[in-house]
């Protein structure tokens, strides 16, 4: 029950929870498998560039309703993540933590 509350129509189910609602070889749907997908940096992708130009005081090219528009007409990219706080506590940090180290180690490079 909670997974179908982390599943995500709005976002192509590119966030959260998805489970047979992918298509593979033939258009068949792919009831084999579960995916859940994550921003592993942020939660809130459009939240985040906001709060990042604004710390940083840039003018960027893009304005900030060009942003927003492309964010909405996007969902698939911008959808906020949702986690399944009750049956998978862990996951979110997890997630996360996965998500820095690769951020890091792609740094150094």
């Amino acid at each position: 029950e909670e997974l179908e509350s982390v599943t995500d129509e709005e976002s192509g189910y590119q966030v959260g929870w998805s489970h047979g609602r992918e298509k593979v070889e033939g258009g068949k749907f792919d009831v084999g498998k579960g995916s859940f997908y994550a921003n592993p940096l942020t939660d809130d992708l459009l939240s985040a560039i906001q709060q990042r130009r604004a710390l940083h005081g840039t003018e960027e090219d893009v304005c900030t309703e060009e942003l927003e528009r492309v964010a909405k007409e996007n969902p698939a990219f911008f959808a906020p993540n949702v986690w399944p706080t009750q049956s998978i506590p862990q996951l979110e940090s997890a997630v996360k933590d996965m998500g820095m180290l690769v951020h890091t180690v792609g740094c150094s490079l």
